[in-house]
């Protein structure tokens, strides 16, 4: 779905539509924070909150 130019503005905007937009930017931010925890974790690190 994303790999053609301008895929994500479109699912952007067919989440926008669907007013879950800001469940979407609640979502990719929990995520990139898990992520974010777990590779801190594999190479020794402690985050910051």
């Amino acid at each position: 779905m994303f790999s053609h130019r301008g895929a994500y503005a479109r699912f952007k905007d067919l989440l926008e539509r669907h007013q879950s937009l800001d469940a979407w930017h609640q979502w990719e931010a929990e995520q990139t924070r898990q992520a974010l925890r777990e590779w801190c974790a594999d190479n020794g690190l402690t985050p910051a909150d």
